[in-house]
């Protein structure tokens, strides 16, 4: 879906799903670049603030960091205060706020630490920064004493053997593990607990926000990606746009 002036390279694929690597290393893949409103109209886009960690802490029962994050707190910047030992969260610089993002991201589903330090430095043309296997272990062990991580990736781990393979995330989706390796079963059960509960989510909240605003001529939804909307409207029609969002 797009506006009549947005530029989409011609035969391309699976363009909600391009990864970021490919816009780093080549610009025509930058789907927000692409898109462009139609005469008259404005872009809105609007996604699920912190949803996938909101949801490790949901399915990890670490209940108090979940409510932090339904209070507006900033989970990364919570953590860069831990992990750099800074005195107060309105000293947490941006840079040390990405670090901490990235190598908690990295580090949510049992990676190794050098499976992070590989993935987290592969993906430097994404982010602009480069870790040691020294670092992230000393941070892995602050967040491991913060969050119930362990215990989450165990109880998984049991759910697959005991399931023959399979789980089922609070929506109902079930999904089977086929890899012969039990290590990279688990992982790819851990990442999708959180990341199909965002997809199914987002399933759900496209159909109701199109019922909700999706008007040709006024508001119209353009573009979904992970757990983001694209539309573009009127500018009389922002306020509406943005509060039909919210209420999906």
């Amino acid at each position: 879906m797009a506006s009549s002036e947005s530029i989409i390279e011609e035969n391309s694929t699976a363009l909600q799903n391009l990864a970021k690597k490919v816009v780093a290393l080549d610009a025509l893949y930058n789907v927000r670049e692409c898109m462009l409103a139609d005469k008259g109209m404005m872009l809105v886009a609007l996604d699920l603030s912190g949803a996938e960690a909101y949801l490790v802490f949901c399915y990890s029962k670490d209940w108090e960091r979940a409510k932090r994050l339904e209070r507006g707190e900033d989970i990364h910047r919570l953590h860069a205060k831990e992990f750099f030992n800074v005195p107060r969260l309105d000293l947490v610089t941006p840079e040390q706020r990405k670090t901490a993002k990235n190598l908690t991201y990295a580090s949510f589903y049992e990676a190794s630490v050098r499976t992070v330090v590989v993935t987290y430095n592969r993906d430097y043309l994404i982010h602009g920064q480069r870790t040691t296997e020294r670092e992230v272990k000393r941070v892995q062990e602050v967040l491991f004493d913060l969050h119930l991580l362990r215990e989450w990736w165990a109880t998984v781990r049991d759910e697959l053997e005991r399931n023959g393979g399979w789980t089922r995330n609070c929506s109902g989706y079930q999904r089977m593990f086929r890899s012969p390796y039990e290590h990279e079963r688990v992982k790819a059960a851990l990442a999708n607990y959180p990341q199909s509960t965002v997809a199914w989510k987002m399933n759900e909240a496209y159909v109701r926000l199109h019922d909700e605003v999706d008007t040709e001529g006024e508001i119209e939804i353009l573009h979904q990606n992970h757990d983001e909307f694209v539309l573009e409207c009127l500018p009389e029609f922002l306020e509406r746009a943005v509060v039909g969002v919210e209420k999906t």
